[in-house]
């Protein structure tokens, strides 16, 4: 098979497997603690391409603030947790799925209640894998004061190709980084594949830091930057929409960061002091361009403008329009367009801070109303709809896809040779002279690390450009081709 029609091929397949990402569509929430009573049991909330409904669900699961779920690329539900157990689509106990987060807590409130660790569980699917789900889970505990700590940081491995298909929990509770901790959150690596998280540790400036590859999940050299996180009271960690800013909320303040999706690196940091007429409800979120930050203060939800030099929060919705709703975290809808909160006590609501694209976003205490209660469970999703960073040293895997659903996808286009390959001394680039015929086109050389080595021009009129490996090591490398902010190509050199 030569090199061109791969390339072809390997676009098409990006543009079909990225085209329908709906791993976020099902939210389930509600308690049997009181079985046969009216307002107790399960719902499922269903998330559609432009609609939202909820239904009454027989899950026979009680949800207390830990929840996660997982649904296939086309919105089935696969399985979900409420922290105690893992359960299959239909509400069974997944084969080796109980004892999640062993301990005291666990002893103390599994399985009746549901575990109690808020944001508290994530599952992403494996990268380079259709049936392989990696569940991140974070166990809590007290300690002699009865206050409450984060940690340890678990990873669990399902398997949805085992079991006729309904799964089976091969690996369980191993873990990742113990310690005082706080909730973490995760977003894609720039190659548009693999998963960052950070998962910050209480009363410090430090951040642990993993990476989710096709290989395994791997901690990285851990983050000191910024102040000191040392409030009372722990709340929540986000990203932007976007992949550019990191956020981590505590009563008093809240931290912002820019964030490097290459190599999953934070820098600038800035403090947000919470006002002293308000009390942090633990929720953050950000604008879809990334641009203003929201925070709950359990009566009202605040709003800082980061685009100015010195950005203070100001109170975007007041304590009037939130009668008897201590606002509590926020999770972003799949499209991107609404923000959902939970509230301190048991509810039969979701509210919502609607019409983010806009430029007046607007608060709806009882947004999604439900036909059960729910108890301080709001799940923990990743943008799913957020692949490559284009242009950057780590794109290097062809993959294009939009940050919104509603965008056009682009696959990369044939086009790209290189020979020889693999090479010794230096390689020719063949490209189709349609792409030169007005205008040239870069190159750039880089390494698997997502160094830069190597960047030059093809000229207005070529179609070919000899490059000089002198100097490089053995080992696998990659071009990548690009007109302006367009993507033509992407292929992969070894070097002998």
């Amino acid at each position: 098979m030569n090199e061109k029609f791969m390339l072809t091929l390997l676009g098409i397949m990006m543009a079909v497997v990225l085209s329908a990402q709906h791993f976020d569509a099902n939210w389930p929430v509600g308690t049997n603690e009181y079985s046969n009573t009216a307002g107790y049991g399960n719902a499922m909330i269903r998330f559609q391409d432009d609609s939202i409904s909820v239904e009454k669900a027989n899950l026979r699961m009680n949800f207390e603030s830990t929840v996660g779920a997982i649904s296939d690329s086309l919105g089935n539900l696969l399985f979900f947790t409420n922290g105690c157990y893992v359960a299959t689509a239909s509400g069974d106990t997944m084969q080796n799925g109980e004892g999640l987060n062993p301990g005291e807590v666990h002893n103390w409130v599994c399985p009746e209640n549901g575990y109690i660790s808020h944001r508290g569980a994530m599952v992403l699917p494996m990268p380079g894998s259709d049936h392989i789900f990696c569940l991140f889970h974070m166990g809590v505990r007290y300690d002699s004061a009865k206050k409450l700590q984060f940690g340890p940081f678990y990873l669990s491995v399902v398997d949805m190709a085992l079991n006729n298909g309904l799964g089976v929990v091969t690996s369980k509770n191993k873990v990742l980084v113990d310690g005082n901790l706080e909730p973490f959150a995760a977003i894609r690596h720039g190659n548009g594949r693999d998963w960052w998280i950070l998962v910050p540790e209480n009363n410090s400036n430090r951040y642990r830091r993993f990476i989710v590859t096709p290989e395994g999940v791997f901690e990285n050299p851990m983050l000191e930057i910024g102040s000191l996180a040392d409030c009372l009271r722990v709340g929540s960690s986000t990203f932007s929409l976007d992949g550019r800013k990191f956020a981590r909320q505590q009563n008093c303040k809240t931290l912002i960061f820019d964030f490097d999706r290459c190599n999953g690196t934070l820098s600038n940091p800035l403090e947000l002091l919470t006002p002293a007429y308000t009390f942090g409800g633990g929720g953050v979120a950000f604008s879809p361009d990334g641009n203003q930050l929201y925070t709950t203060a359990q009566m009202a939800i605040l709003s800082a403008n980061l685009e100015l030099p010195n950005p203070i929060f100001d109170t975007l919705i007041t304590t009037e329009a939130i009668t008897g709703a201590g606002l509590h975290f926020m999770q972003y809808t799949p499209d991107g367009n609404r923000i959902l909160l939970n509230i301190l006590h048991r509810s039969r609501f979701f509210s919502a801070l609607d019409s983010l694209h806009t430029s007046s976003p607007f608060f709806m205490q009882k947004a999604v109303p439900l036909p059960v209660y729910s108890v301080r469970t709001l799940p923990n999703f990743p943008n799913f709809r957020l692949y490559d960073l284009p242009n950057s040293p780590c794109d290097t895997l062809g993959i294009n896809s939009p940050v919104f659903a509603t965008e056009p996808l682009s696959a990369v286009r044939a086009g790209l040779l290189l020979s020889p390959n693999p090479a010794r001394d230096q390689v020719r680039l063949e490209i189709d002279p349609a792409w030169t015929s007005n205008r040239p086109v870069n190159y750039q050389l880089i390494n698997a690390l997502g160094s830069l080595l190597r960047k030059g021009e093809i000229p207005k009129g070529t179609n070919s450009q000899q490059v000089s490996l002198a100097g490089l090591p053995k080992g696998v490398y990659f071009f990548q081709l690009m007109q302006g902010r367009e993507m033509l190509g992407t292929a992969r050199l070894v070097v002998l």
